[in-house]
């Protein structure tokens, strides 16, 4: 299970795996470890393709969080928790259809991914802790809200957090007043009144539209700004080797292993652990650009720390310098 703090979004996988909606499910009702595996599985094929992980093994050993699964089982045999399994079969098909699409921003939208897509995944669990009460996950709170660790420094994705039930923020309607930090209805993004004015929920912005720095363009459009006049227009994003906006190097490509190669204005491959690198954004995502060349983050077993400084890849650990990267500490059981 990728690691997350809300609960809907628990299934539904990071930012990448949200969908419109989906229809009836092909699988049937389905049963909390099923869902989780074939999610995990969905998921690292994605990360490993798409070039977010090296390998599968690697995905596998850190993309649940310790004793996620276990306590919401727990959770779910007290009646903490509430789990709906025939929405989550519905939500398990949407998503292997998602991560199924490809690495491109167009084919996972067509797929019915993306940031609309939490409707589809929201009803699968129903917690039933009060706002104050304690939790460990969101999914164990109710109406919404999520889990906030007690500890700021405590991260679920590394060990068992614990924390109390807040309330999201309020959501205001089209057209709203966003400008306490109240969350605007799907499809709507909070205006940032450069002016100095208030704050609106505005419609995100259509092909073509005109758009400035932080203005939300309807996926999977972006802005294609001009840095000096910090105008621009809602474009699609390149295709691998067209033309693009190195100014904002990776939305304007639509394949996410794509970068806006500084020189030629194209969308380039990334570079893998090896290739020559002029920035961060040169490399694939588990390297760093050392200023000439794409490194490697250390892997499962591998040195991590000392002298040459290197991290290890999202996820794991590294308990010292000259030590080796080990996935976070097992959890023997649910949260406690």
């Amino acid at each position: 299970m990728v690691r997350s703090s809300r609960a809907s979004a628990a299934l539904t996988i990071c930012a990448l795996a949200a969908g419109a909606g989906c229809g009836g499910s092909k699988s049937g009702p389905m049963d909390l470890n099923e869902a989780l595996n074939r999610i995990n599985a969905a998921s690292c094929k994605y990360q490993v393709a798409c070039g977010g992980l090296p390998d599968m093994a690697t995905c596998v050993a850190i993309i649940q969080a310790p004793g996620y699964q276990a306590t919401v089982e727990q959770d779910i045999a007290s009646g903490t928790v509430k789990y709906d399994a025939t929405k989550a079969a519905a939500c398990v098909d949407l998503l292997e259809r998602v991560y199924g699409a490809g690495c491109t921003r167009s084919g996972q939208v067509s797929a019915g991914g993306h940031s609309a897509g939490t409707v589809a995944c929201d009803g699968v669990f129903a917690g039933t802790v009060t706002l104050g009460g304690s939790c460990f996950f969101s999914e164990e709170c109710m109406d919404g809200a999520y889990c906030q660790p007690i500890d700021s420094n405590c991260f679920n994705f590394l060990q068992c957090c614990a924390g109390n039930c807040v309330a999201e923020p309020p959501q205001v309607s089209a057209g709203g007043d966003c400008s306490e930090g109240q969350r605007c209805p799907r499809g709507y993004y909070c205006d940032p009144a450069l002016s100095g004015g208030p704050r609106t929920c505005l419609a995100t912005l259509a092909e073509g539209a005109a758009c400035a720095p932080e203005a939300d363009c309807a996926e999977p459009l972006f802005c294609d700004l001009d840095p000096a006049t910090q105008t621009g227009t809602c474009r699609r994003p390149a295709a691998s080797g067209g033309s693009c906006n190195a100014a904002i190097s990776v939305s304007s490509c639509d394949d996410v292993r794509d970068h806006c190669d500084a020189t030629t204005a194209t969308c380039t491959p990334r570079g893998a652990p090896g290739a020559s690198c002029a920035d961060q954004d040169s490399c694939v995502s588990y390297a760093s650009c050392d200023g000439t060349t794409c490194v490697a983050a250390a892997g499962l077993g591998e040195t991590c720390g000392g002298a040459n400084g290197i991290g290890c890849l999202a996820g794991l650990q590294c308990p010292s310098p000259g030590y080796t990267c080990m996935p976070p500490p097992a959890v023997d059981g649910a949260c406690m």
